[in-house]
């Protein structure tokens, strides 16, 4: 079973829209047939309805997972984050609603510019990357 973590922030100056559709995004490729974690505060873990049915990790995880693919949807996410994954081999999705840098992504949701729904039916069910 192929194996996604996902990195989001919650509360406080954040609000929870992000940990919200993060939620959302972890049961749709759980439909599919991934193991889904998340790496979030714990406080937020336990107040957003919808991220207890995932694997808790903690928030600095991120750089150790042997996650097939990985989430971001960070406001204070740096581009030295997604360039150590991607140079760690890791495949890595980024939800972003202010773009601040060129992302070193593999894939980029970019929330203002009307970003398409994206087919999660396609998702492969084993890496297939």
């Amino acid at each position: 079973m192929p194996k996604a973590l996902i990195r989001c922030e919650a509360g406080g100056d954040y609000g929870f829209g992000h940990a919200v559709r993060c939620a959302a995004l972890g049961h749709r490729l759980r439909h599919a047939g991934w193991d889904v974690s998340i790496a979030i505060s714990e406080p937020a873990y336990r107040q957003v309805r919808g991220l207890s049915s995932f694997n808790w990790v903690a928030e600095d995880a991120v750089l150790a997972t042997d996650a097939d693919l990985i989430i971001l949807d960070m406001v204070t996410a740096e581009a030295d984050l997604e360039q150590k994954l991607v140079r760690a081999g890791r495949k890595l999705l980024v939800i972003d609603d202010s773009p601040r840098w060129p992302h070193s992504a593999h894939w980029l949701i970019d929330a203002p510019q009307g970003a398409r729904l994206m087919n999660m039916d396609r998702l492969p069910r084993r890496p297939r990357f």
